[in-house]
């Protein structure tokens, strides 16, 4: 019915509706999904994003079919609830909520724009201050709290022991330190790391790049939920379904086009689409 109505009334669209049926065949054919997965990790590994920077789930083809795809876990939440839980913790700490940030951040961005440059702390200096907070955690749990938790600890429940026995047989008593558990025990010190979100954005970015201009096969739904936020910090990368492959001469088509927009070259750009074959109303 669609496609009848299209070609009565509206032909011109006629390709693009075919254009999305195959794209909606393509997509849920789980085999061809595995075979992306397969196509990307390599690309991703030959040009060094993978496994530094990025993974991608390696799919077991032994076990899939074209109705279910069998992947490997990669652990994490969705990038964008991952960043958001950090900085909801954030901001409680600092006495506010993550809505009121964004309320005040987004009228910021109304009234001065949002900046030409990012002038925050750079990649390179988050992941100092990452490293020495792992590092002072480390020190403090082995050194501090892990002698105290070994030496200290079971001579406070002893004496904790005795003194409720001397006090009444017939009731018993739970000391806990003030920081510690019912044992005695001091509860080891686990800094909460902000995501590197510099790093994050530059390896995005890089990413698509080398996918989209490099290979010319690239992630054709890059929504939010295809990126995982990982434990150590890279960038899960799923759900290629839908996909897009570039010829040759359609990337540098490409690759021309964003200059000609970088700079404001309107003849550039008429000429392109004319050459293409777009027309205008």
């Amino acid at each position: 019915a669609i496609r009848f109505l299209c070609e009565k009334f509206a032909p011109e669209q006629v390709c693009t509706l075919e254009a999305l049926e195959g794209q909606n065949k393509a997509e849920l054919d789980y085999n061809n999904e595995a075979q992306n997965l397969l196509e990307i990790g390599t690309n991703m590994a030959k040009h060094g994003f993978q496994p530094k920077e990025c993974l991608v789930p390696k799919p077991f083809g032994e076990l899939s079919t074209k109705r279910m795809l069998v992947m490997e876990l990669l652990p994490g939440p969705k990038l964008i609830d991952g960043m958001r839980a950090f900085y909801a913790a954030y901001a409680k700490k600092q006495g506010t909520t993550l809505k009121r940030m964004e309320t005040v951040a987004r009228k910021k961005f109304e009234e001065e724009g949002i900046p030409d440059k990012y002038d925050g702390p750079s990649a390179a200096q988050i992941a100092s201050y990452q490293r020495i907070m792992k590092l002072r955690d480390g020190l403090v749990n082995t050194f501090v709290i892990g002698g105290y938790n070994v030496l200290v600890a079971p001579v406070v429940r002893l004496f904790a022991k005795n003194h409720n026995n001397s006090k009444d047989n017939t009731s018993t008593t739970t000391s806990t330190t003030s920081k510690g558990n019912a044992d005695g025990k001091i509860e080891y010190l686990r800094t909460t790391i902000p995501p590197n979100t510099p790093r994050i954005v530059d390896s995005l970015m890089r990413i698509h790049g080398y996918q989209l201009l490099v290979d010319g096969l690239f992630n054709a739904d890059p929504h939010g939920g295809n990126f995982l936020l990982l434990p150590d910090g890279r960038i899960g990368l799923i759900d290629y379904g839908a996909t897009k492959r570039l010829s040759t001469n359609e990337r540098i088509s490409a690759c021309v086009m964003f200059v000609a927009l970088q700079r404001k070259d309107k003849d550039k750009l008429w000429q392109m689409a004319t050459m293409a074959g777009y027309k205008s109303k």
